[in-house]
């Protein structure tokens, strides 16, 4: 036998208490070949946020650009959360893009996404003015339908 495992979404607004999940299966056989699916309890016990948990970027080198730094949920949302990232000036030269000069971004999390990563670049034109590493501040906000549910661990970070 094979277990499966999966998560239940509920509204952000569901009051707590017990809930009952019934279950109806599709193209089953008729006689069926195997035992009903019983109905499922699910307590819903507490409101209390979700944390985003965001790891500090490395620092972005001299000529380089900053390994992939990871932003994990512990649970995906029931509809969508954005976290939005900005850098705390705007540092030139520096971006959230390879392509572009972006001084914020937005990672979109729908159901079933739990982690996403950014990296952050150094224009190759600034670069020949630099002596040393780049640093500097970079803050979070989540925003969205399910954005009430989640808090930040922290606000910001250096880089």
């Amino acid at each position: 036998m094979k277990d499966t495992y999966f998560q239940i979404s509920v509204p952000q607004d569901i009051a707590i208490g017990k809930y009952i999940l019934s279950w109806d299966t599709i193209n089953d056989e008729v006689p069926a070949i195997y035992t009903p699916i019983k109905d499922s309890t699910v307590i819903i016990s507490s409101s209390s946020a979700l944390t985003v948990e965001i790891s500090d970027p490395l620092h972005l080198p001299y000529g380089g650009n900053t390994l992939l730094t990871p932003v994990n949920l512990i649970y995906s949302p029931d509809i969508e959360i954005s976290v939005l990232l900005a850098f705390g000036e705007r540092y030139e030269g520096i971006s959230f893009s390879e392509t572009k000069i972006l001084h914020n971004l937005e990672l979109v999390f729908k159901p079933g996404i739990t982690e996403m990563f950014y990296t952050i670049y150094s224009d190759d034109s600034f670069q020949e003015k630099l002596t040393e590493y780049i640093s500097g501040t970079i803050s979070y906000e989540v925003v969205g339908v399910n954005k009430d549910v989640y808090k930040l661990l922290k606000p910001s970070a250096y880089f």
